[in-house]
């Protein structure tokens, strides 16, 4: 290894003595050193691949300028699975998080860190095709082999791996990175929503777009639902208005809710879950008046309701879902104090929703 190691130091080091033949340089920061030297010892990689003979040495070179770092770690643990076929489980499970975090920001990374990753990706890939591996070197090799965290927890959840131990404190650790980054929060939905009463006279049904925000707070989920929803047949009605009674035309309904969930029964890839909520719509009229200032202004009816519901999820992709949500809603539009309305009645939604 002293053979290996030497030359490597001595190329590296007159690497570096022919950057201060200028008086100015024999000062560099150490600093710059470190990326100078990191620089040289990752294109050396991508030009010649990972050698047993070189590669533990430009590695210890890496080091002794930078420190051990994430990136060096990373291509010690690739050698080590490609020339000993094995790891050390031991490896401290916060250099994961280190790992997760570094991929998930790569977008920040400086060009010769880019381009080792992305070479590292190719190296991982590789590896894999090459032999059957042990459950935990399986689970490392395709942390690396994936260039997203949705690509690197998607094999996870694959039912053959789902409950090795050897994935399990991974799957976990990337998983609590998704839901921290809020790759998981959100999501779009269509609604039908089934009425009844005098909301099912006036309106048939509704028809509904929502956006839909989340975040987890294992195992409870705090949500949003924000949304128009649109009648099947067109509303006219008759408002008392001070003892006078009004006609309007009932234009979209708005919608916002706040939704406590909880996660009742979770598999591996199916997710189920029981909420409620308190929410507010209002349904624009085309009712006027004019105000103190003579300025038009339109009267809108709005309710104030409680909801409850079931939701099912299934995971297509990492944590990406497609799902579908039942939810019970109490209106009633009469408290409006400048127009009485008897509009009154349930909403059924049934909505199927997309998350990322």
């Amino acid at each position: 290894m002293k053979h290996i190691l030497l030359p490597a130091l001595l190329l590296l080091s007159s690497w570096s003595i022919g950057q201060t033949k200028n008086f100015e340089d024999l000062f560099q920061p150490v600093g710059s050193l470190c990326w100078e030297a990191e620089k040289k010892v990752i294109d050396t990689f991508l030009a010649d691949g990972l050698q047993e003979a070189s590669g533990d040495s430009l590695i210890q070179v890496w080091e002794s300028y930078c420190g051990a770092n994430e990136a060096s770690i990373r291509t010690r643990l690739l050698y080590d699975l490609k020339f000993k076929g094995q790891l050390d489980t031991s490896v401290p499970l916060n250099y994961w998080r280190i790992y997760i975090g570094y991929l998930a920001h790569d977008e920040y990374l400086i060009s010769h860190l880019k381009r080792h990753l992305s070479w590292c990706h190719d190296e991982a890939q590789k590896l894999l095709k090459s032999k059957e591996w042990g459950a935990y070197e399986k689970g490392v090799l395709g942390l690396f082999a994936h260039s997203s965290l949705q690509s690197a927890y998607e094999p996870m959840l694959k039912r053959e791996v789902f409950n090795e131990e050897g994935h399990f404190e991974l799957r976990e650790y990337l998983e609590e990175k998704i839901t921290n980054e809020g790759k998981t929060g959100l999501g779009l939905a269509y609604s039908y929503i089934w009425l009844n009463g005098s909301l099912a006279e006036e309106l048939g049904a509704l028809h509904a777009i929502s956006l839909l925000g989340e975040v987890k707070l294992k195992p409870l989920t705090l949500g949003i639902n924000l949304g128009f929803a649109f009648s099947e047949q067109k509303a006219y009605l008759d408002f008392n208005n001070q003892g006078d009674l009004v006609n309007s035309d009932l234009e979209e309904l708005f919608h916002l809710e706040i939704l406590l969930g909880y996660d009742f029964y979770r598999l591996r890839r199916q997710h189920f879950q029981a909420f409620l909520g308190v929410g507010i719509n209002n349904f624009s009229t085309d009712i006027e008046f004019f105000n103190e200032f003579d300025e038009q202004q339109f009267i809108n009816i709005s309710s104030v309701y409680p909801t409850v519901g079931l939701d099912y999820h299934f995971q297509v992709y990492g944590s990406r879902s497609i799902g579908i949500r039942t939810q019970l809603q109490l209106m009633d539009y009469g408290n409006n104090e400048e127009l009485r309305s008897g509009l009154s009645g349930i909403m059924l939604r049934n909505s199927l929703y997309f998350r990322l």
